[in-house]
């Protein structure tokens, strides 16, 4: 989720988009330790 509105500078706009950088880091995390889980596991 980010801005849709170029023009649109305030703190809602930013929070959104710092929310959705954080949730790919984290998505990104949670893959990465499934892969290297089920590499464990066989």
């Amino acid at each position: 989720m980010y801005c849709l509105d170029p023009d649109y500078r305030g703190i809602k706009c930013e929070i959104s988009t710092q929310y959705s950088a954080l949730a790919d880091c984290i998505k990104n995390t949670i893959e990465v330790s499934s892969l290297i889980y089920k590499d464990n596991i066989y």
